[in-house]
């Protein structure tokens, strides 16, 4: 049996109490919030509202769901508790999937009436109103961020025996993938400014792709943004499918006498303990080989040193393993230099694959603005396949692109798509000192009307 009843209604009795403290908190902040934005609105026309604006404080239920987790599981802090579970006739997997899903009801139930009483509330006024598509992406979105948040508290749950090291473990879940994607990316951006990360598969690292993407959309009543990210919606459903399986693994398998035990398997500690101090390890040796900062750099390395050692010490109590411990400092340092050289690797590959003159059919300029004291001119799509606007832009992409020149009335960074005579694409951030400003714009208004292309203008 796969499922039992009993258990799934136990469950929800387990959490109840942080489940009511949820809901309260979750809908009150959301209907405050409704309710200052229609106080404080003064137009009066229908203005539709997308999913981030309609009910932005439900991303607090990903915050709820680690307690969830962490109660419904707490008898395995306790060695009595978790063999008395061990030990009764339903199988392990039937009392996990019982519970898992006891979890995802109390979220999946505080989202939805939220989301439906401040869809309500909205579209009451005469100035509001929600679409019902709009609140079902939004249910959905943030309904999936919490799950795959319970779906992480469960697989760190399976691996602690504690509560502190339950913490410990789902803080260094959540926050260390995302601090290392963000530091690959500002890395590959410092040491090729050009790249632009959207354009290529490196957009897979940014922040809309991420599991965070509800606190970036927090208030955005403009477009659905991120909610309607079909390939972040996939990314998400197969990890919860992914991690709610290795949970169900992990339980199987867990054996008791980890119940109440900080140190647990110690090959996991081990893990943790190497991935909290990455993102220091490696920004240190950023600021030290790429900025030439000494002192942030030694600062950073002492901070990661400190980190490891409190770590081991608070897990394993002990003063004299937390000492030992740091001998395995060296991984986590040897892991950081690998990730250094793959960051330089790829901004270097980007920088060699840039196109030459030969290669481009033509080159658009997304947007090009000018202002003068007689006219301004605002061009969106600007086309050009000039070998003099092929060798300026050129020349610009092979220059450091460190800076542009300041108090210019031109803009100095342009995105530009380069369509090659083969059919690809390839897109820039190329930065131009005043002088090739002055000779592009020259070379905007001298091109000929054979590629298509938009043009606004307006005489003062």
């Amino acid at each position: 049996m796969l499922f039992s009843k009993k258990f799934y209604l136990q469950g929800l009795k387990r959490i109840r109490v942080i489940g009511i403290v949820a809901t309260i908190t979750v809908i009150a902040l959301n209907l405050f919030y409704a309710h200052f934005k229609l106080a404080n609105y003064d137009c009066y026309c229908n203005h539709w509202i997308a999913c981030g604006g309609i009910a932005p404080f439900t991303f607090l239920t990903a915050v709820f769901a680690f307690g969830m987790v962490a109660s419904i599981f707490s008898f395995l802090n306790k060695r009595q508790d978790s063999d008395f579970y061990n030990f009764i006739p339903q199988k392990r997997i039937c009392i996990y999937t019982s519970y898992i899903a006891s979890v995802l009801t109390w979220i999946a139930g505080i989202n939805c009436l939220t989301i439906v009483l401040n869809s309500i509330l909205f579209s009451l006024s005469p100035t509001f109103h929600v679409p019902v598509i709009f609140a079902s992406l939004a249910f959905f979105g943030y309904t999936l961020s919490a799950f795959t948040v319970a779906s992480i508290v469960t697989i760190c749950r399976m691996l602690s025996g504690t509560g502190i090291s339950l913490f410990f473990y789902t803080i260094s879940f959540l926050t260390v993938p995302r601090l290392l994607a963000g530091i690959f990316i500002n890395h590959i951006r410092e040491l090729n400014p050009s790249i632009v990360i959207n354009e290529t598969w490196l957009r897979i690292f940014s922040l809309e792709n991420s599991l965070y993407f509800t606190l970036k959309e927090f208030g955005n009543e403009n477009n659905c943004g991120s909610f309607e990210n079909v390939w972040l919606i996939i990314t998400l459903i197969a990890e919860c499918i992914l991690f709610y399986g290795i949970g169900a693994l992990l339980y199987k398998n867990l054996k008791s006498e980890f119940a109440g035990k900080n140190i647990g398997i110690k090959k996991v500690q081990l893990i943790f303990r190497t991935a909290i101090t990455l993102p220091l390890i490696w920004t240190s040796m950023i600021y030290f080989i790429t900025k030439s900062d000494e002192i942030i750099s030694s600062v950073l390395l002492g901070l990661s040193l400190l980190l490891h050692f409190l770590f081991e010490l608070i897990l394993s109590k002990s003063a004299k393993k937390a000492v030992v411990g740091m001998v395995a400092f060296l991984i986590p340092l040897l892991i950081s230099i690998g990730l250094f050289a793959s960051s330089y690797g790829i901004a270097e590959g980007f920088r060699a694959t840039s196109p030459t003159t030969d290669e481009i059919n033509y080159i658009t300029v997304e947007e090009l603005r000018y202002c003068d004291r007689d006219n301004s001119v605002f061009v969106i799509d600007l086309c050009l396949n000039s070998e003099t606007a092929k060798t300026t832009f050129l020349n610009a992409l092979k220059g450091k692109s460190e800076k542009s020149i300041s108090n210019s009335e031109f803009d100095s960074k342009l995105t530009v798509k380069f369509t090659l005579k083969n059919g690809k694409e390839q897109y820039r951030e190329v930065y131009f000192s005043e002088d090739d400003m002055k000779s592009l714009r020259n070379e905007a208004q001298n091109v000929g009307e054979s590629i298509p292309q938009r043009w606004w203008s307006t005489e003062s």
